[in-house]
């Protein structure tokens, strides 16, 4: 009988696993098989509210700068 099934009682099986990859390594891998494999979404309509986003962020500070320009003239 293997000795993991003799010390089941007593002893959990990750204790007599010794790890010889690096944490590092282990994380990458995780993330890897994790996200890399899986469906790839769709990126237009994330653009397209990036866009807005970005558009309503700078189209104050351009009118606030036009307005500017035009009171210095």
């Amino acid at each position: 009988m293997h000795k993991v099934f003799l010390n089941a009682a007593g002893v959990w099986p990750v204790e007599y696993m010794k790890t010889t990859m690096p944490i590092g390594q282990r994380i990458s891998r995780f993330l890897e098989e994790r996200y890399v494999h899986r469906a790839h979404p769709h990126y237009l309509p994330e653009l397209v509210v990036f866009g807005v986003i970005l558009l309503l962020g700078v189209w104050p500070m351009l009118s606030l700068a036009a307005r500017a320009l035009e009171t210095m003239r």
